[in-house]
């Protein structure tokens, strides 16, 4: 096995353990926020809390992502993350324990 590859599981693997908390805020059905639908908190390793992670419903009902706390003081015209995943693995994983807390909540 190359390095490349181990070093590309070891990424995988950390990032499977990177969520250790969640906590969602879902929104009340009724509420015209578009496609947001709640609002999450998560802890990183036990050490690190991230607040502001937007649950988004997607184009297609049903297909949920998360959206990461922008900067409201820019002034540009794009948006600024102030969060932001430095790669595929942990993205995914973020993604999968928020979204998988919410739909806890929408199937109980």
């Amino acid at each position: 096995m190359s390095e490349q590859n181990k070093t590309e599981e070891t990424k995988q693997e950390v990032a499977q353990n990177i969520v250790t908390q969640v906590k969602i805020f879902p929104f009340k059905d009724g509420a015209n926020l578009g496609h947001m639908k709640g609002m999450a908190t998560i802890e990183v390793f036990g050490v690190l809390s991230i607040r502001g992670l937007r649950i988004m419903e997607g184009v297609e009902e049903g297909n949920y992502f998360v959206g990461y706390p922008i900067d409201t003081f820019y002034k540009g015209e794009d948006y600024r993350t102030i969060v932001t995943p430095l790669n595929e693995s942990v993205k995914q994983a973020i993604n999968d324990a928020v979204i998988g807390k919410y739909k806890e909540f929408l199937n109980s």
